[in-house]
């Protein structure tokens, strides 16, 4: 993967929009363009995946990007730090 700065604010705002539709997601930390030619987004607490005609077009003309596309993305994260199951009894 290639650290990118490209479409920053774009994907910023995606992530904030995002938070909306999953509280787990951390705040932004850098991201990179993957294999599939889109953004790997690292957050403090783990990853998301948002295309990259997604992010321009968030900072182009956000009105463009709707709800359940920002759901998509909001799905895909994958949180590294999960907390751990409390529910378990040991016999």
């Amino acid at each position: 993967m290639t650290r990118s700065t490209d479409n920053k604010y774009g994907i910023i705002a995606i992530i904030e929009r995002a938070k909306q539709y999953n509280s787990e997601i951390g705040y932004y930390e850098e991201h990179f363009i993957n294999e599939n030619f889109n953004y790997t987004v690292k957050v403090s607490n783990g990853r998301i995946y948002v295309p990259i005609s997604m992010a321009q077009n968030q900072e182009a003309l956000p009105s463009s990007i709707n709800e359940n596309r920002i759901k998509i993305v909001a799905a895909n994260f994958k949180n590294d730090n999960p907390e751990p199951n409390t529910n378990n009894t040991t016999v």
